[in-house]
């Protein structure tokens, strides 16, 4: 065989194999050198699994895909390769990033055009999909694949904000990337919010399209518990596992946990001496970030609780001695109580969650709040 007929067939084989092997594709190609097989490979799996030549309506019969892993430990950057890899396939596609935050979305397409920019390996592997070096291209917000075919309003690929997209625009896929976030889960009106856009945004989507959920639990009523109750989220498939698991059959409850009772989901990066120093730090956190284990009403409830008499205690007049007056202890108390009421509000609005062993004092302290 001439070498140039060589050289071209194996062209033709590395580029099949970067639009159908995620994995390969991520590492080698766009240099995700940290990922591991043990780790990585399940959740490459569970992206949809390109099909060279199937049209995108065709790709696959379930057109949404939940993917919930501890913080840290890649899931953007899959979803990134992801999207690179939809593009490959599919350069006629209208793609779209969302985040609950601008910014969010803008630095996951910002990585993703970077890759056609100046990535020189996929570069080399798909000219045509690549702007000519050294031009400025798009923007921190959209940009469309020079090879494109087809004449579309929308751009190849568009980031947005959870509540800046407006009616209008179509896509074919979209990725929704931490559309949850520690500013949106304050209220009650926060949380309905994010799932009344999510609502929204699957009218963006093509009918024939797919939508990509990525993201950390933080409460039982945020978006992710909402499309776990199968009225809301059947048509998703769903991938969720923790940071580690207590595998010590000897293990009690409520003892010290050591290295020795878990085992760790990712050890190369966290190990549990980090994943045990936050979890002594802030329970609650750990538990949402790295347990992914979705905090109760009540859990949320005595965490505001909480939070507000060490406020109260840090901000109050009675922490200057010389303010120990009548007046410095009604405002302190004032201050105390206000935060109380808007906790007891915050539990009113949701009362299809239990709040544990808080009902009763919740009830007490709601009367004499009312007296």
């Amino acid at each position: 065989m001439p070498v140039e007929a060589s050289v071209a067939e194996r062209q033709k084989e590395l580029r099949y194999r970067a639009r159908t092997d995620l994995m390969w594709l991520a590492r080698e190609i766009l240099g995700y050198e940290d990922l591991v097989d043990r780790v990585h490979q399940p959740v490459a799996n569970h992206f949809y699994q390109m099909k060279p030549g199937t049209p995108i309506a065709d790709l696959s019969d379930e057109k949404g895909m939940s993917l919930y892993d501890p913080r840290g430990h890649f899931k953007t950057t899959l979803a990134i390769a992801s999207a690179v890899q939809w593009l490959l396939n599919y350069p006629n596609i209208r793609l779209f990033f969302g985040a609950g935050k601008l910014d969010r979305a803008s630095d996951s397409l910002v990585a993703v055009k970077s890759h056609f920019q100046h990535n020189p390996k996929l570069r080399r592997l798909f000219p045509e999909f690549c702007p000519p070096p050294n031009k400025d291209w798009g923007t921190t917000t959209e940009f469309t694949l020079p090879n494109r075919t087809k004449v579309l309003v929308d751009a190849s690929c568009v980031a947005f904000s959870m509540d800046s997209i407006k009616a209008g625009p179509h896509c074919d896929v979209m990725f929704i990337d931490d559309a949850v976030h520690a500013d949106n889960i304050r209220t009650p009106e926060l949380l309905q919010n994010v799932i009344d856009r999510f609502i929204f945004m699957r009218s963006i989507v093509e009918p024939y399209g797919y939508i990509h959920v990525i993201g950390t639990p933080y409460s039982d009523s945020d978006l992710y518990a909402w499309l776990e109750d199968p009225e809301n989220g059947a048509w998703i498939r769903k991938f969720r596992r923790p940071a580690w698991v207590i595998t010590n059959p000897a293990y009690v409850k409520g003892t010290p946990l050591s290295a020795s009772d878990v085992t760790l989901l990712f050890p190369e990066r966290f190990t549990f001496d980090f994943l045990n120093s936050i979890r002594k730090q802030d329970e609650f956190i750990f538990n949402c970030q790295y347990l992914l284990t979705s905090r109760k009403t009540g859990a949320c409830f005595k965490r505001g609780i909480s939070a507000s008499v060490k406020r109260s205690a840090q901000t109050s007049p009675l922490a200057s001695p010389e303010c120990m007056t009548r007046r410095a202890i009604y405002s302190s108390w004032m201050l105390l109580l206000a935060d109380i009421r808007h906790m007891l509000w915050y539990r009113s609005l949701l009362p299809r969650r239990s709040s544990g062993g808080l009902g009763k004092w919740a009830s007490k302290m709601q009367a004499a709040l009312n007296s």
